[in-house]
């Protein structure tokens, strides 16, 4: 077994592990690479692979992941109130 830890001894440098935001939904078998940030409220569809920033309030699909429509305003409402986040 190879284990590595990871020290950030610099702040400056950037953490490699991905930024997931508030009410962020994230399907099944969907791979999430380096140091990318999923906004609040972002879906993220089962399968796919992100490897860029997921903008907020935006649904991404495929290999590699694109934005492929956005999150539908009441759906966001129910998921927050869902997760005791409504505003």
């Amino acid at each position: 077994m190879l284990v590595h830890k990871f020290a950030r001894e610099d702040p400056d440098i950037p953490s490699p592990a991905p930024s997931i935001e508030d009410c962020v939904t994230v399907g099944m078998g969907a791979i999430i690479i380096g140091p990318v940030r999923i906004a609040s409220d972002a879906y993220v569809a089962a399968g796919a692979v992100v490897r860029d920033d997921v903008p907020q309030k935006t649904l991404v699909a495929g290999v590699p992941a694109r934005v492929i429509g956005s999150a539908p305003e009441s759906y966001v409402k129910k998921e927050r109130q869902n997760m005791g986040k409504e505003e």
